[in-house]
């Protein structure tokens, strides 16, 4: 079983994709180190163009399309949803849409050889209301077949109203951590004892603070190299959430505009 949030597991299953019309979430229904600032990975990200869309979208603009599409506002939409932005020959990017294909909460993605600067998904409301282990699992994934890169930034919109990103910080220690923490994933006895693990953290009995505050000691804890942001519902307004050990707390600075 894999973890109530939902997760996207990058897999060979059947996939749902199609053109982008900018009307409905899809065609398909029924490197090096950087010592850059994590915000500006935010900002610079929201602003990029997703070719082939009408009318012309942005990052941001395609998070709202996602949002729109959530069950609670889209009966039509039963699962969780995602956006995989490719980056084309021409540095642009592409949007590519996938949707849950099973029970388990999971989105089976088909990713072509290439970087994906973007990839965004959703959690429906009986899910978690931040990233789950299965999210933290499918970016070790990409990495791992070179979709993903220290510069991607990962999105997450939630039925329970709550919008994130990820950005990771240091490659090394996120590659070195997963590497170890997901050994034996495979096999459901490892992977029970792991999601145990993280339910220590982050849980669907959880409140949306609490889980913010989990969430960002597990990743303090277990030195991943991965910076957690929250948004604003309109996705404008973006802040650090960063936990302080000496007060088991986690502080929220805003990130400049």
């Amino acid at each position: 079983n894999t973890c109530d949030g939902g997760g996207a597991s990058p897999g060979s299953g059947p996939v749902v994709t199609g053109p982008y019309n900018g009307n409905n979430p899809g065609g398909g229904f029924g490197g090096t180190t950087t010592t850059e600032n994590p915000c500006n990975k935010i900002k610079n990200s929201l602003l990029r163009n997703v070719v082939n869309t009408n009318p012309l979208k942005t990052t941001k603009g395609m998070l709202q399309i996602l949002k729109e599409n959530l069950p609670s506002i889209n009966p039509q939409i039963t699962g969780e949803i995602s956006y995989a932005l490719f980056q084309n020959s021409n540095n642009d990017l592409e949007a590519q849409f996938f949707q849950e294909a099973n029970l388990e909460h999971n989105i089976e993605l088909s990713l072509q050889v290439g970087l994906y600067p973007v990839y965004m998904h959703t959690h429906k409301s009986s899910g978690l209301t931040i990233f789950s282990l299965a999210d933290i699992f499918a970016i070790k994934q990409g990495i791992d077949n070179g979709n993903f890169n220290e510069n991607t930034v990962f999105y997450l919109v939630t039925d329970n109203g709550t919008q994130y990103a990820m950005t990771i910080t240091d490659l090394n220690s996120f590659t070195t951590w997963t590497n170890s923490f997901f050994l034996g994933w495979e096999y459901d006895n490892f992977k029970e004892a792991k999601e145990d693990d993280y339910k220590k953290y982050v849980d669907t009995k959880y409140t949306i603070e609490q889980n913010e505050n989990g969430l960002a000691k597990f990743f303090d804890t277990k030195f991943v190299g991965i910076q957690l942001f929250k948004s604003s519902p309109d996705f404008s307004t973006w802040q650090q959430l960063i936990y302080n050990p000496l007060t088991n707390k986690t502080t929220k600075t805003n990130c400049p505009n």
